[in-house]
């Protein structure tokens, strides 16, 4: 019972990665054609648009590697897997490594929020998106986010089984 709703959160949070993803893929390719129509074709462009797309390419990438976490494609230690010929041996590097890397994620994540008020203390670096009348120092609130996904996705893992997905 606990397994199934387990893997129906994780399956809803992936789901939602994949929507980011995909909007924030087709947001990069929208905004990135029209800054270059805009700079060939009226010598001018949103400065504060690079910026933004930057953002754009983080998040997308940080939420992709969150769902190489969901498929278990994340870090492991195959050498050893190779190596060794047993099952019950091979079953324990699959859980050390999953919990290796639940406190890898786990350091990331907590560190991560600590970054947030340094963030928010960098007044000037935010001066340039003004022109948008967008906030960038929110955007840094996906970070936190994301390495939450990749900490639920990894210790979901470990009630699933690995050969589930």
């Amino acid at each position: 019972m606990l397994k199934q709703r387990i893997k129906k959160f994780d399956n809803l949070i992936l789901i939602f990665e994949k929507y980011i993803v995909i909007a924030s893929v087709l947001a990069m390719l929208f905004l990135s054609f029209a800054q270059v129509v805009l700079r060939i074709f009226f010598n001018s462009g949103i400065s504060s648009l690079d910026t933004f797309l930057r953002y754009l390419v983080m998040i997308s990438s940080l939420f992709g590697s969150s769902m190489a976490s969901y498929y278990v494609q994340h870090f492991r230690i195959e050498i050893f897997q190779r190596l060794s010929k047993k099952e019950q041996i091979n079953k324990f590097l699959n859980i050390f490594s999953v919990v290796v890397s639940i406190i890898a994620v786990g350091i990331i994540f907590i560190y991560s929020l600590k970054f947030i008020p340094v963030e928010f203390d960098l007044k000037e670096v935010f001066e340039s998106i003004k022109s948008l009348n967008f906030s960038s120092e929110y955007m840094i609130f996906f970070l936190p986010l994301i390495f939450f996904d990749m900490f639920c996705h990894t210790f979901f893992s470990l009630f699933n089984g690995e050969g589930d997905k």
